[in-house]
């Protein structure tokens, strides 16, 4: 997700290594799961909690693993409903 529009997001998560879906415009995504900084990450499944939400200054590659994590993780629970987009309000 990108919030607050501050620079150029796309050439951010390129520059720091990133291989990731972008959201722009998420200001009110962002305040809806605590997100306070760039780049925001989250994870949420389809009834909208929360799995994962990077947090401040997490390596590229710490951000990869846990995301791996997360992933994993809900797929052995058995979730089965895929996690829709929270969209703005």
């Amino acid at each position: 997700m990108n919030v607050w529009e501050d620079g150029d997001p796309e050439a951010y998560l390129a520059e720091h290594g990133y291989r990731m879906a972008l959201i722009l415009g998420a200001d009110l995504i962002a305040e809806d799961f605590g997100v306070h900084g760039t780049p925001g990450v989250i994870v949420a499944d389809g009834n909208r909690h929360l799995l994962y939400k990077r947090e401040r200054g997490e390596k590229p590659e710490d951000v990869e693993r846990a995301l791996r994590h997360a992933l994993d993780s809900s797929l052995a629970d058995g979730e089965q409903t895929p996690a829709r987009s929270v969209g703005c309000r």
